[in-house]
């Protein structure tokens, strides 16, 4: 629900919000976020600790539909993520023109999904590191930042995709941040 806030009955800074670069609406005197959850009737909006999900993604914007593109190696433009047979590995191979599997949706949330498939989400394999795909769950492992220096990485983890032996993994980032080619992206 929304309340008129004026008057005495609210302590004024319970009614302040910041919003960082990565989409997170956070109260500083809190420090919970807000989150959003699918039920029955709708979408519940609460107030969570922040665990970087892709429900906790909020974009200032009338702008909600996703940006369809292929993901490259920076240094490498010949070289592309590719959804391997639509099974959960994420593969790096030559980029081909047109190559559905090869079409990310990237979502204002923080989700990159499969534009084949936008139910199938880029998810983090917290055992063996590496970047599968999911069914889309809101979650934690769902949740991406592209950032200045060229890497994508995990907002929970903090890190990065890196390709390695034809396949996209999870590693901390190699200083300088980014300097790694296998670690540096664009679309």
């Amino acid at each position: 629900m929304i309340y008129n806030c004026t008057g005495n009955a609210y302590a004024v800074d319970a009614t302040k919000w910041k919003k960082w670069d990565n989409g997170t609406i956070i109260s500083p005197r809190s420090s919970l976020v807000l989150s959003a959850t699918s039920g029955n009737m709708g979408i519940e909006i609460t107030l969570q600790e922040n665990v970087y999900a892709t429900s906790q993604a909020w974009a200032v914007s009338n702008n909600t539909e996703a940006i369809v593109t292929p993901i490259m190696n920076k240094d490498q433009f010949d070289m592309c993520l590719e959804a391997i047979n639509y099974i959960s590995k994420i593969g790096y191979i030559g980029c081909q023109s047109g190559e559905m599997r090869q079409m990310f949706a990237l979502y204002p949330d923080g989700s990159i999904r499969l534009n084949g498939n936008r139910d199938d989400c880029l998810t983090t394999d917290h055992k063996s590191n590496m970047v599968a795909v999911a069914l889309c769950n809101g979650g934690v492992e769902q949740r991406w930042s592209f950032n200045r220096d060229n890497t994508i990485s995990n907002l929970n983890s903090g890190l990065v995709m890196e390709a390695r032996n034809n396949y996209l993994y999870l590693y901390p980032s190699s200083l300088p941040r980014g300097s790694q080619e296998w670690q540096a992206w664009f679309f």
